[in-house]
């Protein structure tokens, strides 16, 4: 019996090996939905198209408050970092948790690199 093969629905090509198509642990076969190719080329366009929005719009986007998705609590929208990789313009984690985040990275790679050496 041979390896599975899969289809991309956007590309709409078949017989596709298991290794053209990315892990993802919430889909039933352990596998992403589309191939490897269309993944790049849906996330490269919504990066540009994200990216390509204005002043204007990154302003309006933004209701007023958003949860942190770390801490869970609702906070205005001035106690988040922008963003123009996000659909409202604003991080997913509020300001305390972000320098939080990136103090703990230090000190883990300030201790990395020490022993390292």
């Amino acid at each position: 019996m041979g390896k599975p093969r899969y289809r991309c629905p956007d590309c709409e090509r078949e017989n596709l090996a298991v290794s053209q198509f990315y892990f993802d642990k919430t889909k039933p076969a352990g596998r992403s939905t589309y191939c490897r190719d269309c993944t790049r080329r849906r996330q490269r366009e919504r990066r540009q198209r994200l990216s390509q929005r204005t002043d204007y719009e990154l302003a309006t986007a933004r209701p007023g408050s958003q949860r942190c998705n770390v801490c869970h609590v609702v906070k205005n929208t001035d106690q988040f970092y922008n963003s123009r990789s996000t659909p409202n313009a604003l991080r997913y984690a509020c300001r305390d948790c972000s320098s939080q985040a990136v103090a703990e990275w230090r000190d883990r790679n300030r201790t990395n690199k020490e022993t390292n050496q």
